[in-house]
């Protein structure tokens, strides 16, 4: 996995967010994109706010990476952790966030968008993985070149 260190600001989330986009376009997974920018951003900014308290002094990772068809996203903090089980189970049911009982609405967000969510105590970190199977970055990338070719030749033929 890649490691990229964060500044644990809400200042940052607009970098933050172009490059979790900027990770799905390098791998050619641009389809995921608006649903894994939304969860993966979501996930820093809980770490931001819950764990870290927006102390920029404080760590702030993300690794990422991409293998079986699977795009993998760890989130650690310095933060004191949390029973990932136990919040979903007492804040993630749509009736409770509707009705304000407040929390949870982030993880019920990446619950929603991920394919798997789990969290590490441990090691303070969020883990969440995106299916992707049907992406193959080889073809991608040939389907890429050819549509440029394709509009670098159409361009020079309008020119002359």
């Amino acid at each position: 996995m890649t490691t990229i260190t964060l500044l644990s600001s809400l200042e940052a989330m607009p970098h933050i967010e172009y490059i979790i986009s900027d990770i799905c376009d390098e791998l050619h997974l641009s389809g995921l994109t608006p649903s894994v920018t939304l969860a993966v951003a979501e996930a820093i900014r809980n770490a931001i706010v819950h764990a870290n308290h927006g102390d920029i002094s404080k760590s702030l990772t993300l690794s990422y990476g991409y293998s079986g068809g699977t795009l993998c996203f760890d989130i650690t903090d310095d933060g004191p952790g949390f029973d990932l089980d136990a919040t979903m189970k007492n804040n993630l049911d749509l009736p409770s966030l509707q009705n304000g009982k407040g929390g949870g609405e982030g993880l019920f967000l990446m619950r929603s968008l991920a394919d798997t969510l789990s969290y590490s105590i441990p090691t303070h970190t969020l883990h969440l993985e995106f299916a992707a199977q049907g992406i193959n970055p080889t073809l991608a990338t040939t389907r890429q070149s050819a549509l440029a070719r394709h509009y670098d030749t159409t361009l020079l033929s309008l020119d002359t």
